[in-house]
């Protein structure tokens, strides 16, 4: 199992919302009860793998689900519990998400349990063996139910980087699968980088040491 170091996503947790701001998780949702019913699911628990600041968990949440959501990131999670849940007596009823601690690679739920399971936002692209990724989408296939559905994003559905990662395992391809997860994993520690240099720029306080 490939390290994952445990601040990794302590910075980009900060402005994970800024990068995902815009995304429109209502429709995204939609999209994922419309598949589940075209499976002939019925939905009530609904699993939220590496769910990030938990936006999809909420808004699933809102809608009276029963919703658990995990990530590896004590950050990430530290945001999503913040978030002003839309249920409530005012609310269309449910129970807040249950959000734990896990990693795909080890998903902390039984066999069996959710209904529907979400992994969106590219969640898996910080798997870097492409051994890890058969292995978490093992994973997230048994905690489904019987009849149950697991949806994986493809944005937009276009060809690119993400459907070649996923026809590349389908294809048990595996010099493909890692050299696209490879790619992946330099340009989010591009990113990294580029925010790391930004904060001193966007806050003047900030001074880097030589």
């Amino acid at each position: 199992m490939s390290p994952v170091a445990p601040g990794a996503y302590r910075r980009y947790a900060l402005v994970y919302d800024l990068v995902w701001g815009a995304a429109p998780y209502d429709r995204f949702v939609d999209l994922c009860l419309e598949a589940a019913a075209a499976q002939g699911t019925g939905v009530r628990r609904v699993l939220v793998a590496a769910c990030g600041t938990g936006s999809a968990a909420v808004e699933l949440a809102g809608r009276g689900y029963e919703v658990t959501a995990f990530d590896l990131s004590l950050e990430m999670l530290a945001v999503a519990a913040a978030k002003r849940w839309p249920g409530g007596p005012e609310g269309p009823g449910g129970s807040p998400p249950r959000l734990v601690a896990g990693d795909l690679r080890a998903v902390p739920l039984g066999d069996g349990w959710a209904d529907l399971v979400l992994v969106l936002n590219a969640s898996i692209n910080y798997l870097l063996e492409p051994a890890e990724v058969v292995a978490a989408l093992a994973h997230l296939g048994r905690t489904a139910a019987p009849g149950g559905t697991v949806v994986v994003e493809e944005v937009f559905t276009l060809p690119g980087i993400g459907r070649l990662v996923l026809w590349s395992i389908y294809q048990r391809d595996y010099p493909l699968t890692q050299s696209t997860i490879l790619f992946i994993a330099l340009l989010f520690m591009t990113i990294n980088l580029a925010v790391d240099l930004l904060y001193g720029y966007l806050d003047p306080r900030i001074r880097y040491g030589r």
